[in-house]
């Protein structure tokens, strides 16, 4: 069980999946937000397409529930990155009330590494 203030990593070594816990310091804010319940319809500033390599919209993320979606969506080895991992953690704060913003960043930043094209719409 995950405790408060604590960010949980699955990282993958040979094979093997080891799970640890990073405590960081809690403000009362996200300690506020840990209660609330998730609000997955909450609006991104813009919405953001994903491009295929011929640069046209394969999806596009419109609410925390679409990026939720994406996320869930990905092969097991992308959900064991912490780059993803760290996109999941911001993302469940924003829909506890979290800044949005601080999701967005993050997720274009690990879709520009991956070599996944997206832009605002």
């Amino acid at each position: 069980m995950a405790q408060a203030g604590c960010t949980r990593w699955r990282i993958v070594y040979d094979g093997t999946v080891t799970t640890f816990a990073r405590k960081r310091p809690a403000s009362r804010a996200s300690k506020a937000a840990l209660r609330k319940r998730p609000n997955w319809s909450r609006l991104l500033p813009q919405p953001l397409q994903i491009l295929d390599e011929n640069e046209k919209p394969i999806v596009t993320l419109r609410t925390l529930g679409d990026v939720r979606k994406m996320l869930l969506g990905l092969p097991e080895p992308y959900q064991l990155k912490t780059t993803w991992g760290h996109v999941a953690v911001m993302l469940d704060e924003a829909a506890r009330g979290g800044d949005i913003m601080d999701v967005v960043v993050p997720l274009r930043m690990v879709l520009g590494m991956e070599g996944i094209t997206s832009r605002p719409k």
